[in-house]
């Protein structure tokens, strides 16, 4: 079997089983869903890239690819997916075993083309929706973000404008000599069709973007969007927003500010729905506090009225959430472009706009991410909270959504579509990750679905070469063992991606890959146990998105590792001294410890806002940040000249004389032990003992490291033991000093009472887990 590394460096796909089981027995053995992370866009090395079509076959419309049987005497090639015989196209007669095309070079695997029969597309609309109650500091920091962002956009991008307070104003930037403004009641839900007829851009949604600047009469282009590449057009945007006025509406004391934050979004996405036609839109919320009126509040002006929590939706006493949410899902729809499968009363029906929705939360408070969080989530936009629009953490990571590629264009892709083939036997379940059913029927896809599903086509509005699909699939098996032979050696999957560029050409990403089944290679040496870590992560974060209990939950995991240790752990019955993991699964506990502890399936001290950007987060990224999210790692730092080196995440790994360096993806944590700390205050000649610059200068280059490559950027804390932001690091270490003997199961919702120890934890350690683990599986062993 190939290097599953190599592969994802490749291919940017990582499946939990890389053998596919051929029996029911064996389905029932892996105990969990069988699946795949994919990053359609993956970065790599070298990627093949062609200037033409892709050639597809006549039945299932795979691409031709390194696998297919080509007959270069007939000219004709034969679809690994589905097995049937196709023409080779008139300017392929020329190929030979020497003169292959690109798609049929084995190193093509994974190929992009660049499609010549689509035009180029018109430039991409971007509009700032900015909440004005706010401090002046605050306001003044993000206008300044924002005219430093202008440079980033790609060229030809087109800049819109829209604010709110108790009312949403949409700004005209064709006036110079007046900030001219429409304003709208921010209690009102307006269909698109009346948003636009009132700002005169009834027709504009149909009409070609070229073809709205030979007439300016059209309007939309020419008023409410300026192309930020042309002077006077940046000239006009950096004075509009420069004119920004913290909002001049009073309240009296005891209430919150009248913000209309639902509204103001549904302004912009009807603004973006009748901008021009085939617009592919990024709007951008900034938002300073809670929705407090109209449609999407989610509490009342009063501040006696508490902001919900997690204990009043489990009590369901949270009383706008259900409103707010739906309201906000409706405008998440409309943004992937499903609006005729839903017929929302509210969206345009003519408008072939699709758009993204990124939010940047700077405030302390909650802003209602949680009944938002749709809205990035279906769209493929970014959700970052912070405390200020001062912080670094919230200016990088907007600037961070303007990274450039190769040829010099953000990094953020639009109009995506991913397709999933597969040969015979192989049915597709679903996908969790931020993309949506476009509900198209096939002969491969599973009655049991999995997330997204019963679908093998899905909408990605917005994607990078960072976006992460977990994608689940069903194996139909055969009965019994003897019934073996009549199954398949190995089956056939194509992912197929295509979504526009920054640059307006239309591209295609094919991956086509082969995997043997347990008739070929035995199921326990295909186990991947990172991507089934964070396979699990994702099904639990589903779930909970779903409504189902966290004890609920628990429960599952835990059954699913007992069975998944009772069918491939080695150990004698009945003697838990005897259990032993191989090493392709002796991590996979550790993870799940890790997990059942973290953000994802713990609340406790987390805000119903913090939830949802966390599961966002990890419903996005790759395996390598994912594992960083359920299991940080430490890096202990000396001062006797050794080199950094990786510690168990432990409470015995603290040291009084070492730094450690913690990355739990969220958080970045220094942490000085309390004679390195002293050390470090003593401010001692440099000469003398280079050991303690060296140590510190070292973990703070780490740290930098770190957080310069990561999205969004994490809270950066430095703290000495015994401190109070010591925590940060407490709360993520295993507690083996509260190792003993007890009764009962640490799997399930067990706990085991504090002990006196460097780490206060209610939690069992791993230890502990590991230990009634092991009892579970030899005594559950028939």
């Amino acid at each position: 079997m190939a290097d599953i590394y190599e592969i994802e460096e490749i291919d940017g796909v990582r499946f939990n089983w890389n053998s596919f089981p051929v029996t029911k027995i064996e389905s029932e053995n892996i105990s969990m869903p069988l699946g795949c992370l994919y990053t359609p866009l993956n970065e790599r090395d070298y990627l093949p890239v062609a200037q033409y079509d892709p050639v597809l076959c006549r039945q299932c419309h795979a691409a031709l690819n390194p696998y297919a049987m080509i007959d270069l005497t007939a000219k004709v090639w034969s679809c690994p997916v589905c097995s049937s015989r196709n023409t080779l196209p008139i300017n392929y007669t020329e190929i030979s075993t020497e003169n292959l095309p690109l798609e049929l070079n084995p190193q093509s695997s994974t190929i992009e083309y660049i499609l010549s029969r689509a035009q180029p597309h018109p430039p991409p609309a971007y509009i700032y929706v900015v909440d004005l109650c706010q401090e002046q500091s605050e306001l003044d920091s993000m206008k300044e973000t924002l005219i430093a962002s202008l440079p980033l956009h790609p060229p030809g991008a087109l800049i819109g404008l829209v604010t709110f307070d108790s009312v949403v104003n949409v700004h005209d930037l064709s006036t110079r000599t007046c900030l001219k403004k429409y304003v709208f009641n921010g209690t009102k839900e307006y269909t698109s069709i009346e948003i636009q007829r009132q700002l005169g851009i009834e027709k504009s949604g149909t009409i070609p973007w070229a073809k709205q600047l030979q007439n300016p009469g059209y309007n939309a282009v020419t008023r409410f969007f300026l192309p930020v590449a042309e002077k006077d057009a940046e000239f006009q945007i950096v004075r509009a927003i420069e004119r920004l006025e913290v909002s001049k509406w009073t309240y009296p004391q005891g209430q919150r500010p009248t913000r209309v934050t639902g509204a103001a979004l549904s302004v912009a996405t009807s603004l973006a729905e009748g901008s021009y036609a085939d617009c592919a839109c990024k709007i951008t919320l900034f938002s300073a506090g809670p929705c407090t009126l109209g449609p999407g509040t989610i509490v009342g002006p009063e501040l006696k009225e508490p902001i919900r929590s997690h204990n009043d939706m489990d009590k369901g006493t949270a009383s706008h959430y259900k409103k707010s949410y739906q309201f906000y899902n409706r405008l998440a729809v409309k943004g992937s472009n499903n609006r005729k499968d839903l017929k929302d009363k509210f969206a345009d029906p003519s408008s072939s706009t699709t758009y993204s929705v990124d939010i940047f939360a700077g405030c302390y408070d909650q802003v209602g991410i949680y009944e938002m969080r749709s809205l990035a989530n279906l769209t493929g936009g970014v959700l970052v909270v912070t405390d200020s629009f001062q912080t670094s953490i919230l200016k990088n990571s907007f600037f961070a959504c303007f990274n450039k590629d190769e040829e010099g264009y953000p990094m953020t892709y639009s109009d995506g579509i991913l397709d999933v083939l597969t040969s015979n036997r192989l049915k597709v379940a679903g996908v969790i990750g931020h993309a949506v059913s476009m509900k198209q029927n096939g002969n491969n896809i599973s009655d049991t679905p999995i997330g997204e599903g019963l679908t093998n086509k899905w909408r990605l509005c917005s994607l990078t070469p960072k976006n992460t699909y977990a994608i689940f699939f069903d194996m139909m098996t055969v009965g019994t063992s003897d019934q073996r032979s009549s199954s398949v050696n190995e089956v056939c999957i194509q992912f197929t991606t295509t979504y526009r560029h920054t640059n307006g050409q239309m591209r295609t990403r094919v991956t086509t890959l082969k995997r043997g089944t347990s008739n070929t290679v035995p199921l326990a040496n295909s186990f991947d146990q990172e991507a089934a870590a964070v396979l699990y992560a994702r099904l639990i974060v589903n779930k909970i998105e779903n409504g189902n209990e966290y004890s609920d939950l628990l429960r599952w995991i835990d059954k699913s590792l007992v069975k998944l240790c009772t069918v491939f752990g080695d150990y004698s019955k009945n003697d838990a001294g005897t259990f032993r993991l191989s090493t392709k699964f002796s991590l996979l506990p550790q993870f799940i410890y890790h997990l059942r502890r973290s953000q994802f399936l713990q609340v406790f001290n987390c805000s119903p806002d913090e939830t949802a950007f966390y599961h966002h987060t990890i419903l996005r990224t790759d395996i390598r940040d994912s594992l960083v999210m359920i299991q940080p790692t430490l890096t202990q730092f000396s001062a006797d000249g050794s080199e950094p080196v990786p510690v168990l995440l432990d409470s015995a790994s603290l040291k009084q004389d070492c730094v450690l360096l913690l990355d739990a993806f969220f958080f970045i944590v220094i942490y000085y032990g309390s004679v390195a700390a002293a050390w470090r205050d003593a401010n001692y000649p440099r000469e003398e003992f280079p050991g303690v610059y060296a140590m510190i200068e070292k973990a703070q280059e780490e740290a930098a490291s770190l957080i310069s490559d990561r999205f969004p950027l994490p809270k950066y804390v430095t703290t000495d033991e015994g401190k109070s932001q010591a925590r940060f690091l407490y709360s993520k270490l295993n507690p083996s000093e509260n190792d003993t003997e007890t009764t009962g199961s640490a799997l399930a919702g067990y706990t085991a009472s504090a002990h006196e120890a460097i780490v206060q934890s209610d939690d069992v350690s791993l230890n502990t887990f590991f230990t009634h683990l092991s009892r579970l599986v030899v005594q559950n062993s028939s």
